[in-house]
């Protein structure tokens, strides 16, 4: 048996790159804080997925869906997000005030965008180049 023929193709493939190459993307991401401890892993994660899972187009698209998550996930982080007003705050006594932070908007629609599209272009690639299974069920067949 070839080792082309071992490696894991199709949804599960794409998924797998997904992961590996998101987790490269957050190890990028986190590269001030937890990223370096992060960076070992993922690198890990990617030579597996080299050896394990068809590369073309699986890579690619996996790569654009890992980073559409990662953006998905630091825009979530920052729902909370409150612009700082442009003038001092005056507080009762027993009062807080918190502001700053980031604008989630940027980061949901990056990711929701990067995702959206290595989604689809995957379900077009599938469409277009998996060859039919000729069963029964074809019009015109007896």
């Amino acid at each position: 048996m070839s080792t082309e023929s071992r490696r894991i193709s199709g949804w599960p493939a794409l998924w797998f790159w997904s992961l590996a190459l998101g987790t490269l993307a957050f190890a990028a991401a986190a590269a001030m804080t937890i990223g370096k401890l992060v960076a070992l892993f993922a690198l890990l994660l990617c030579v597996l997925a080299g050896l394990r899972a068809r590369a073309w187009p699986q890579a690619l698209l996996g790569g654009l869906i890992g980073a559409g998550a990662v953006c998905l996930f630091i825009g979530f982080l920052h729902l909370s997000y409150v612009p700082c007003p442009a003038g001092p705050q005056t507080l009762a006594p027993g009062e807080s005030f918190s502001c700053g932070g980031f604008d989630p908007t940027p980061w949901l629609a990056v990711g929701a965008g990067l995702v959206a599209v290595g989604l689809v272009a995957y379900v077009l690639y599938r469409r277009y180049t998996v060859p039919l299974i000729v069963g029964a069920n074809r019009p015109g067949a007896v």
